[in-house]
């Protein structure tokens, strides 16, 4: 009789806690088995003494499949979807955008469409992706010609003609790669599947609607700790973000009351933009940013 071998996406999926490393874990904390050139590590505490037998029985035999065929050429989109999975090299800023398209005036597919919006970006997007019929994803590198949520919407829109489609479009945050980028990513997936019903702009971020966000309380405590991390590496920006908020933004007002010379506050603000895709002269980001810092301090 043939036997049949566990995906090894089977198997994180009901152990979503282990986690592959180049090098065993602790032995005392975690079953670990060799996978390739890398370890897969299985939490002992929450192993019962038959689990640890079948995993023993299982990675003996070899009877776990390593790749998964749905994502073996994609390690973006296998990063995304499989637990465990390890983070592809990358030495630059990744955002997720994620869209909700209606086809029910058109006679195109979400693949036509994603395709052509992966091609706009000023560079080839890490994967382009298909949740289901109607929503997808793309994760774009970061580039200082990236397109801001304006120029987002004014894609959005030539699509939506090109196309006869009416579409929803959520811009992610530029993140560094990181241990924790998964989860961040995933948060934000979360935050736009809860959302897409009841924005009203058809392009949105989460500065713009974070308040609606917070009242619903809908917004996870993991997402917005990464984004105050970040302002926090910025202390000469915290201490322009009181002042610029409580003069309603008003540049030359902050100006004065910090002490700055007006052309000095606006390379700071600037700077900050370039490398965040957060502008402090809009309400929208300032209000986002000043609650980040009063919330840090409380």
């Amino acid at each position: 009789m043939e036997e049949t071998a566990m995906e090894l996406t089977e198997l994180l999926t009901i152990y979503p806690n282990s986690t592959i490393t180049s090098q065993p874990l602790n032995l005392q904390d975690y079953l670990s088995f060799p996978l390739n050139q890398e370890w897969i590590n299985f939490p002992n505490a929450e192993l019962s003494a038959h689990e640890k037998k079948l995993l023993n029985l299982l990675f003996k035999n070899k009877q776990i499949n390593l790749l998964n065929n749905e994502f073996s050429n994609d390690p973006w989109a296998a990063y995304l979807n499989v637990p465990g999975s390890k983070l592809p090299t990358l030495n630059q800023k990744i955002r997720i955008i994620l869209f909700q398209v209606d086809f029910r005036k058109s006679d195109y597919q979400l693949s036509a469409w994603s395709n052509f919006f992966a091609k706009m970006l000023p560079q080839p997007c890490l994967t382009n992706l298909q949740i289901d019929e109607r929503c997808g994803l793309v994760l774009e590198p970061f580039s200082s010609d990236s397109p801001n949520l304006k120029e987002f919407d004014g894609i959005r829109q030539t699509l939506d003609s090109d196309f006869s489609t009416n579409s929803k479009v959520f811009i992610g945050h530029f993140w560094q790669p990181s241990p924790t980028l998964r989860n961040i990513l995933l948060l934000e997936k979360k935050f736009f599947q809860s959302e897409i019903t009841t924005v009203r702009s058809n392009t949105f971020c989460l500065p713009q609607i974070f308040l609606q966000a917070v009242s619903q309380q809908i917004l996870a405590p993991e997402l917005l700790a990464a984004y105050r991390t970040e302002l926090n590496s910025y202390p000469e920006i915290q201490a322009i973000i009181p002042t610029l908020y409580h003069q309603q933004g008003n540049l030359s007002s902050a100006a004065k009351e910090l002490f700055l010379h007006r052309n000095t506050l606006q390379y700071r603000l600037d700077k900050f933009y370039r490398e965040t895709q957060l502008s402090l002269k809009n309400m929208n980001d300032l209000v986002f940013c000043y609650f980040l810092l009063i919330s840090n301090n409380c």
